[in-house]
């Protein structure tokens, strides 16, 4: 059987301990972190609102076939 690891060597997560892990990041201000994180609890309620009222379209739409048969 040929060698799989040949295929990983270029990728980033390689198991190299003498690598940097992170890269180079910016610094974040608390103010910018407090922004992504309303973005991101918003994000979330709205994904949240849209997936309710996708599955009480899909349950009533069930219903009315179970009703109307």
């Amino acid at each position: 059987m040929l060698n799989q690891s040949k295929r990983f060597r270029k990728t980033i997560g390689g198991n190299n301990k003498q690598r940097q892990s992170t890269g180079n990041l910016p610094n974040a201000i608390p103010q910018q972190l407090k922004e992504i994180r309303e973005r991101i609890k918003r994000e979330k309620k709205l994904l949240w609102i849209k997936v309710m009222m996708l599955s009480v379209l899909i349950i009533g739409i069930l219903v009315w076939m179970i009703y109307t048969s």
